[in-house]
C-alpha cells in the first residue's frame, strides 16, 4: 500500500471533527512555540542592547572624562603632575578590575614604557588599536561583554602629545562587563514562558474541542442521522 493509498483510508476512516481538530491545535501550538521563542530573543536583545548601549558608554564616558581627558587635571598638580596623574590613575583602576587603560607607542616616546596590562593583550584590542573603530563582543560562555572603545587625539591633547597628529588614535579602554544577572533572568524567563505556553496549548485544545463538539459536530450529527432516516422512509421526522 502507497503512502498516498493509506492518505485516502485514513481520510474516509476519520470523522470531521478528527480532521479540524488537529490542525487547529497544531496551529496554536506553532504560535505559542513562536511566542516563546521571539519572547525570549527579545528578553536577551533588550537585556543585551541596554549593556552595550547604555552601561558600557557610561563607563567608557566616566574614564574617557577623568583619566583619558587629563590636561586641566594635571595643569592643576604641583610638584611632579605625571608622577601624580599615574598615582591617581593606578588608585582608580585598582577598584575597577575590569577596566584597562591601553596605549600605543607614540604614548612610550614621551613619557616611557609602562606595564605589560597597559598594552594591547588581544587581536581585538590589536586592532581597535589599529583601525580606531570600536568593537563590542558577547562572550555567553563567560557571561562576559566586552567593550573596546578606541582613544583618538584631540587638539587640546597635542599640548603634551605633540608627536601625534589630531584624530590619531593614542590608546583605547577596554572594559569588561559581567552578563551573568542578564543570563540568570533569562534561565528563570524561559521555563515560566515554556510553562505558560504548555498551559495555553493544553487549554486552547480542550477548548477547540468541546467548542467544535458542542456547536458543530453534534448538530451536523444530528442533521445527518435524521437525513438517513428520511432517505430509509421516514418522513415523519424535523430538524
Amino acid at each position: 500500500m502507497g503512502l498516498r493509498s493509506w492518505f485516502r483510508k485514513l481520510n474516509k476512516t476519520l470523522e470531521l471533527h478528527q480532521k479540524i481538530v488537529p490542525i487547529i491545535v497544531i496551529c496554536f501550538i506553532i504560535l505559542i512555540v513562536l511566542t516563546i521563542v521571539v519572547t525570549s530573543f527579545m528578553a536577551y536583545y533588550v537585556g543585551i542592547n541596554h549593556a552595550k548601549n547604555i552601561i558600557l558608554k557610561n563607563q567608557f564616558n566616566l574614564i574617557n572624562d577623568t583619566l583619558i581627558k587629563h590636561g586641566a587635571l594635571i595643569e592643576k598638580m604641583e610638584g611632579n603632575p605625571i608622577g601624580n596623574y599615574k598615582i591617581i590613575r593606578e588608585e582608580f583602576l585598582k577598584k575597577q578590575k575590569d577596566i584597562r587603560i591601553i596605549r600605543t607607542p607614540k604614548i612610550d616616546e614621551l613619557f616611557g614604557k609602562e606595564s605589560p596590562e597597559y598594552y594591547a593583550m588581544d587581536k581585538e584590542e590589536a586592532k581597535v588599536l589599529s583601525e580606531g573603530v570600536e568593537k563590542i563582543f558577547v562572550d555567553l560562555e563567560k557571561e562576559k561583554l566586552k567593550g573596546i572603545y578606541p582613544v583618538k587625539a584631540q587638539a587640546e591633547c597635542l599640548r603634551c602629545h605633540y608627536n601625534v597628529s589630531e584624530n590619531e588614535v593614542i590608546g583605547a579602554v577596554s572594559i569588561t562587563l559581567p552578563i551573568d544577572y542578564i543570563i540568570k533572568e533569562l534561565k528563570l524567563i524561559i521555563p515560566l514562558y515554556i510553562f505558560l505556553g504548555l498551559g495555553g496549548i493544553i487549554t486552547a485544545s480542550v477548548l477547540v474541542y468541546f467548542t467544535y463538539m458542542y456547536i458543530a459536530h453534534k448538530p451536523l450529527e444530528k442533521i445527518t442521522d435524521i437525513l438517513n432516516k428520511m432517505a430509509e422512509g421516514d418522513l415523519t421526522l424535523s430538524c
